[in-house]
């Protein structure tokens, strides 16, 4: 069932400035979003621009059962200023997350915008996607020094075998011996 156009909203604290976590988007904010990511997330979209005309990526990111999209923003003046997705995903006995466009625009980092994105996506995981995930799967390049820290801090751990790949288990029986 896609997300309706009320999400939920919830007051979260970062350093000493107000900011608001907002979970699930309606079809009226993805062309915002599409920009925020285009206009700042070069890194991220290796494979060019994201198209607003795409009318998929409208579609895509405001179905829940597939996705879920957190964007965070300035109480004062309701300024975008973070935003993450996670594409769900079930195989035959395991349910996987794969996080991506973790981004937070570059004058508001170091104030916690990632690790409340993240952290929201593990509690998403565990708590309201149903049937709940078995892993959560993302990947970082390895300039990104700052964000891999994040992820390290929150549990995520490199697949052996690759500077890029992080999984974080979310059941302690579920742990792959490939990891490093």
């Amino acid at each position: 069932m896609a997300q309706s156009e009320s999400e939920e909203v919830r007051i979260v604290t970062f350093d000493k400035d107000r900011f608001y976590l907002r979970q699930g988007i309606g079809l009226i904010h993805t062309p915002e979003i599409i920009t925020f990511l285009n206009e700042r997330g070069d890194e991220l979209l290796l494979s060019g621009p994201i198209s607003e005309r795409d009318i998929r990526w409208r579609y895509y990111w405001s179905d829940s059962d597939r996705m879920r999209v957190v964007t965070i923003r300035c109480s004062d003046n309701d300024l975008l200023v973070a935003v993450a997705a996670m594409n769900i995903r079930y195989t035959w006995r395991r349910g996987i997350g794969t996080i991506e466009y973790v981004l937070a625009d570059k004058d508001f980092r170091g104030r916690g915008l990632g690790r409340a994105v993240v952290s929201e996506f593990i509690q998403q995981a565990q708590e309201s996607v149903e049937p709940p995930l078995d892993k959560l799967e993302l990947v970082s390049e390895p300039h990104h020094v700052a964000a891999r820290a994040l992820y390290e801090s929150l549990g995520f751990r490199l697949v052996k075998g690759s500077d890029r790949h992080y999984e974080l288990f979310l059941s302690k029986n579920d742990e792959h011996p490939d990891a490093a």
